[in-house]
Protein backbone atom coordinates (compact mmCIF):
# COMPACT_ATOMS: atom_id res chain seq x y z
CA UNK A 1 0.00 0.00 0.00
CA UNK A 2 1.15 3.42 -0.95
CA UNK A 3 0.24 6.83 -0.76
CA UNK A 4 1.10 10.01 -2.04
CA UNK A 5 0.27 13.63 -0.52
CA UNK A 6 0.10 16.86 -2.97
CA UNK A 7 -0.61 19.72 -0.66
CA UNK A 8 -0.15 23.49 -1.93
CA UNK A 9 2.11 26.25 -0.22
CA UNK A 10 -1.71 28.08 0.57
CA UNK A 11 -2.89 28.61 4.47
CA UNK A 12 -5.15 26.46 5.85
CA UNK A 13 -5.55 22.81 4.41
CA UNK A 14 -7.62 22.94 1.28
CA UNK A 15 -7.41 21.45 -2.69
CA UNK A 16 -5.63 18.29 -0.91
CA UNK A 17 -5.35 15.06 -2.45
CA UNK A 18 -4.59 11.66 -1.08
CA UNK A 19 -3.38 9.10 -4.03
CA UNK A 20 -3.17 5.78 -2.49
CA UNK A 21 -1.75 2.88 -4.28
CA UNK A 22 -2.38 -1.21 -4.68
CA UNK A 23 0.99 -2.65 -4.47
CA UNK A 24 -0.17 -5.87 -3.70
CA UNK A 25 -1.35 -8.92 -6.06
CA UNK A 26 -4.76 -8.68 -4.43
CA UNK A 27 -8.05 -6.80 -5.01
CA UNK A 28 -9.12 -4.68 -2.35
CA UNK A 29 -12.55 -4.07 -1.29
CA UNK A 30 -12.01 -0.98 0.92
CA UNK A 31 -8.87 1.35 2.42
CA UNK A 32 -9.32 3.36 5.22
CA UNK A 33 -7.47 6.51 5.70
CA UNK A 34 -7.10 8.16 9.01
CA UNK A 35 -6.65 12.09 8.90
CA UNK A 36 -5.49 14.67 11.70
CA UNK A 37 -5.33 18.32 11.23
CA UNK A 38 -2.61 20.15 13.37
CA UNK A 39 -2.24 23.76 14.05
CA UNK A 40 1.12 25.70 13.05
CA UNK A 41 2.47 24.94 16.27
CA UNK A 42 1.51 21.28 16.22
CA UNK A 43 -1.53 20.95 17.92
CA UNK A 44 -4.20 18.43 17.05
CA UNK A 45 -7.18 20.36 15.98
CA UNK A 46 -9.48 17.21 14.64
CA UNK A 47 -9.33 13.76 12.80
CA UNK A 48 -11.19 12.60 9.89
CA UNK A 49 -11.39 8.95 8.83
CA UNK A 50 -11.86 8.47 5.08
CA UNK A 51 -12.35 5.49 2.46
CA UNK A 52 -11.99 4.10 -0.74
CA UNK A 53 -13.94 2.07 -2.63
CA UNK A 54 -12.44 -1.53 -4.52
CA UNK A 55 -8.61 -0.98 -5.88
CA UNK A 56 -7.95 -3.12 -8.56
CA UNK A 57 -4.37 -4.70 -7.94
CA UNK A 58 -1.85 -2.58 -8.81
CA UNK A 59 -4.17 0.29 -9.13
CA UNK A 60 -4.61 3.81 -7.29
CA UNK A 61 -7.57 5.28 -5.42
CA UNK A 62 -7.88 9.09 -5.14
CA UNK A 63 -9.32 10.97 -1.59
CA UNK A 64 -9.92 14.46 -1.49
CA UNK A 65 -9.08 16.02 1.90
CA UNK A 66 -12.00 17.75 3.56
CA UNK A 67 -10.60 21.66 3.71
CA UNK A 68 -9.58 22.62 7.31
CA UNK A 69 -9.15 27.21 7.45
CA UNK A 70 -7.63 26.87 10.67
CA UNK A 71 -5.11 23.58 9.87
CA UNK A 72 -1.50 24.18 8.83
CA UNK A 73 -0.36 20.63 8.98
CA UNK A 74 -1.95 17.23 8.68
CA UNK A 75 -0.67 13.13 8.45
CA UNK A 76 -2.33 10.73 7.72
CA UNK A 77 -2.17 6.99 7.85
CA UNK A 78 -3.70 3.56 6.26
CA UNK A 79 -5.59 1.87 9.35
CA UNK A 80 -7.28 -0.79 7.50
CA UNK A 81 -7.33 -2.85 4.25
CA UNK A 82 -9.27 -5.30 3.46
CA UNK A 83 -10.05 -7.74 0.12
CA UNK A 84 -11.28 -10.78 -0.20
CA UNK A 85 -8.24 -12.75 0.24
CA UNK A 86 -6.41 -10.15 3.11
CA UNK A 87 -7.25 -7.87 6.15
CA UNK A 88 -4.89 -5.90 8.06
CA UNK A 89 -6.14 -3.41 10.49
CA UNK A 90 -3.31 -0.55 11.56
CA UNK A 91 -2.77 0.39 15.21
Amino acid sequence: MGLSLNKTPEPGIKNVKIKVHNTSKEDLNIAVVEIKYFDKEGKFIQGETLQTGKIGAGKSATLKIPSSKNAEKISYKVSLISGDNVYLMGR
